[in-house]
């Protein structure tokens, strides 16, 4: 990359500007970060950082979609050392959304980027969701298998299960009446009291 005589630079991998952008979005929200504030951020001139992203609403919804593919990798990777389908389920779920709920509460600005999310790039995440959704059902397929099951259970199958414990696992950052969103280790230790009973209901476990 080529530096001007400011020592800017004037090339920059997208991959540096939503890294740039990604921090401040959770330092000081989304509608107080400028595209200027970003090139700032990342060394590069300000029509650098447009030549990449046309709008802030094309940054942010980078910025998702190098979220989603964090989350993806840290399921996949929290799943490496489990030795069974239903540890394999809680290690994915967890992975997935206490992190997600530890993300989101390191930002003062947890519900601007909460609210941004689903009105800019609602798309982006349910595409994650649907891969999410998938890894899921391999998971739940496997310990059906190894508790000699057969799918479907109640009816269900392992894509409509997977669904369902996604929405148990997103329940569980839900706020309480009247404050404020749970933090990372409230909503793991909520995840892991609920998936026992879940999956013994399911009969996965004894």
């Amino acid at each position: 990359m080529k530096k001007s005589s400011t020592g800017r630079v004037r090339r920059s991998d997208p991959a540096l500007l939503v890294k740039a952008a990604r921090a401040l979005f959770v330092q000081y929200g989304v509608r107080r970060t400028s595209m200027e504030d970003v090139a700032r951020h990342a060394n590069v001139a300000k029509g650098t950082v447009y030549l990449a992203f046309d709008s802030k609403d094309a940054l942010f919804r980078a910025v998702c979609e190098d979220l989603c593919d964090e989350l993806l990798a840290r399921s996949e990777e929290a799943v490496g050392s489990a030795r069974t389908g239903t540890e394999r389920i809680r290690a994915r779920l967890v992975a997935k959304y206490a992190w997600l709920q530890g993300y989101v509460n390191a930002s003062p600005h947890a519900e601007e980027l909460l609210a941004s999310k689903d009105s800019v790039a609602g798309d982006v995440l349910k595409a994650m969701d649907v891969r999410f959704a998938k890894l899921l059902a391999k998971d739940l397929e496997l310990a059906a298998k190894e508790a000699r099951v057969t799918l479907p259970i109640d009816g269900f199958e392992a894509s409509e299960l997977a669904r369902v414990l996604m929405r148990i696992a997103r329940s569980c950052g839900l706020p309480d009446e009247g404050r404020a969103l749970p933090t990372e280790a409230l909503a793991k230790s909520r995840l892991e009291a609920l998936l026992p009973v879940v999956l013994r209901g399911l009969r996965l476990v004894a």
